[in-house]
């Protein structure tokens, strides 16, 4: 049990660090701290949901994978919906030098690209290297 909230805690604080790493470099505007501290929750929840059998397959790692993506964008939604912000505004634009990318698709590609792998690295890195 305490391996399994150890490992939880692994992919979360992973899944932070390679996003804030994305939010500091490449996006405008910053995030609040209260995206930060829910993605951590978010991220803890599904990790310690799917660690329940140790033998997890590639295919189950990247269901939750999918998983994550799914609801860390009804976030956004639920965000925009509650707070009557103009649909696909919430999520902040990318940049890279001088170019900005501030459309719906792209942000929504780039966002889905961004929160999978912010979730699946770490999963994966905890399922091939990190033992009992």
């Amino acid at each position: 049990m305490t391996n399994r909230i150890l490992k939880s805690a692994f992919i979360a604080v992973g899944a932070l660090l390679i996003d804030l790493f994305i939010h500091l470099f490449f996006t405008e505007p910053f995030e609040t701290p209260l995206y930060f501290m829910l993605k951590y929750v978010i991220v803890y929840i599904l990790a310690y949901a799917m660690l329940f059998d140790d033998k997890i397959s590639y295919t189950e790692l990247i269901a939750y994978t999918i998983i994550f993506v799914i609801v860390w964008s009804l976030y956004y939604r639920l965000f925009e919906f509650f707070t009557n912000i103009t649909f696909g505004t919430r999520a902040p634009a990318f940049v890279f030098g001088n170019t900005i990318y501030a459309s719906n698709i792209s942000k929504a590609v780039g966002w889905t690209l961004v929160h999978g792998a912010a979730f699946f690295i770490p999963a994966f890195i905890c399922k091939k290297f990190i033992r009992k």
